[in-house]
């Protein structure tokens, strides 16, 4: 049996950016076996391609976009896969626009998680599951 999960939202990565679809798709064929994929797309453009989601189910990638946005795709798909069938395993996509002020840092460093300080800049966050 063939699975296919897919899920898609609309953002802006920066205030004065454009507009950007963001769309993901979890395919299975059996949820014992290695096969599977997972893919992460802007605007039609495939920007992560994991395959053999049994060993490939965390991941992240840089990617810059046409408008010269920078940002950062991570994906943890594991209780999605390993789940079974049966459902309640959610897939996770994260996708965090790198700024100028970020210094290099993608996500937030420990100093500022120890000050309770959230990070800055634009995040989506999207929680797939399957039924």
């Amino acid at each position: 049996m063939r699975t296919l999960l897919a899920h898609s939202t609309r953002c802006r990565f920066r205030d004065d950016g454009a507009e950007h679809e963001v769309a993901v798709v979890c395919r299975g064929e059996e949820w014992d076996s290695g096969d599977g994929e997972v893919a992460v797309s802007i605007d039609g453009k495939k920007v992560v391609e994991a395959r053999r989601v049994k060993w490939n189910f965390r991941g992240n990638r840089t990617v810059v976009l046409g408008d010269d946005a920078v940002v950062e795709v991570m994906w943890d798909v594991h209780d999605w896969w390993f789940a079974g069938g049966g459902g309640g395993g959610g897939a996770q996509f994260m996708v965090k626009a790198r700024g100028a002020g970020d210094g290099g840092r993608v996500w937030m460093d420990e100093e500022m998680a120890s000050k309770g300080q959230p990070p800055g800049g634009f995040f989506l966050h999207m929680q797939c599951y399957r039924r």
